[in-house]
């Protein structure tokens, strides 16, 4: 246990270097790219199942699905003009 908490961590140091470092050198890579590295590693090697894995990623899309529609729905979402009316 103590060696994979060890290797998960160092596969999410891996991925924060790379996405700071990702446009320096000849290899471009995206953001999208690095993080699903990551995650096919960490699921690849059995640090995390496919199932919760899959878990995490539905209940953060229902999540952020909820937070737009609420911020939609107030006017903090809102561009207002803020030049004084004449």
């Amino acid at each position: 246990m103590y060696i994979e908490t060890h290797f998960s961590e160092a596969i999410l140091v891996a991925v924060l270097v790379l996405i700071s470092a990702r446009q320096i050198g000849k290899l471009k890579l995206q953001i999208w790219q690095i993080m699903l590295g990551g995650a096919l590693a960490v699921v690849l090697t059995g640090q995390i199942s496919l199932y919760n894995a899959a878990r995490a990623i539905i209940v953060f899309n229902i999540t952020d699905l909820i937070y737009h529609a609420g911020i939609e729905g107030s006017t903090f979402g809102h561009k207002r003009d803020l030049r004084p009316s004449q």
